[in-house]
């Protein structure tokens, strides 16, 4: 058996091998030091596979008020660490100091004490809730008037350019390959491929930006050099649409070819994104309206 302080033996003591029990005979001030002192045999070492943690109360004594405190910190550490703060500050408990008719109370047993206790919590469960009622308001109503519509008519508009490009691949659409490269037309594909390949190697650099290489199926075709083996291969319309280069000249010109197949998933994708934005704003509005009846009522 060994007997010492929190300061002697809480912390950086290793007695943990044989120990089987903790017996904790007066509250700690932190709440550190009640971790400190169950780790003397909570931890790693232990011949034991489970150990005993006694804590002693003594009734009509300060000891109720002194866990009361390390519940508050306690509450307090947990806010902070789970974002879930019920105001933006709160009071230092290292400098509580007891009113006289809370020491009266405690000295005297006297059962309101643990009423106020029990009201105090209540308050507090019901600040959390009222501050997590408020955040969801803020939430929503942010949604409704300012994220779901500007959202929706930035897919809208897209969906549009999506569907004027698509109407320029489909005007081009038909008879054998064709696809310009700096100037010059090419209709064979690995041909095309190595030409792509050295304009990118001669006149794409680091840091200036996308280079015009020349057109594809009536929409424009540029490359962006972002590192020395990081290539972007674009084609733009009324929208844009990226794709990394391949890495080869054939995967090159395939990509360029999936990229514009593709532009009827984008435009279909996009449809529904604006869909899933209509039925959210519902959503939000009603659960907006239901969440101000509550609390009215």
């Amino acid at each position: 058996m060994i007997l010492g302080s929190t300061a002697k033996l809480g912390t950086g003591t290793n007695i943990q091998t044989k120990l089987c029990a903790l017996h904790h005979l007066d509250v700690p001030w932190r709440p550190s030091d009640i971790i400190q002192r169950d780790g003397r045999g909570l931890r790693f070492g232990n011949d034991n596979q489970y150990i005993k943690i006694f804590r002693y109360v003594t009734r009509d004594t300060f000891d109720a008020y002194l866990w009361q405190i390390q519940e508050q910190k306690l509450r307090y550490i947990t806010q902070i660490m789970t974002s879930k703060s019920v105001s933006r500050s709160c009071e230092d408990t290292d400098e509580t100091v007891l009113t006289a008719a809370e020491i009266k109370a405690i000295a005297t047993s006297n059962p309101l004490l643990a009423e106020k206790m029990t009201v105090d919590n209540e308050v507090t469960r019901l600040k959390l809730l009222k501050g997590n009622w408020s955040d969801e308001q803020i939430y929503l109503e942010r949604n409704i008037k300012t994220h779901y519509p500007d959202t929706i008519a930035r897919n809208e508009k897209l969906v549009e350019e999506i569907t004027r490009d698509i109407a320029v691949l489909d005007k081009h659409k038909g008879g054998d390959f064709i696809i310009e490269i700096d100037g010059k037309k090419y209709d064979e594909r690995p041909l095309a491929g190595e030409a792509l390949l050295t304009v990118i190697k001669a006149k794409c650099t680091i840091g200036e930006g996308q280079y015009d290489i020349g057109s594809y199926r009536g929409l424009d075709l540029y490359a962006e050099r972002k590192s020395v083996n990081d290539i972007d291969l674009r084609l733009i319309g009324g929208a844009r649409y990226t794709t990394p280069a391949g890495d080869s000249a054939q995967g090159c010109i395939t990509r360029i070819e999936n990229l514009a197949e593709r532009l009827r998933n984008r435009a279909i994708k996009r449809n529904g994104k604006c869909r899933k934005c209509f039925h959210f704003a519902y959503e939000c509005t009603n659960a907006t309206a239901r969440n101000h009846a509550a609390f009215i009522f």
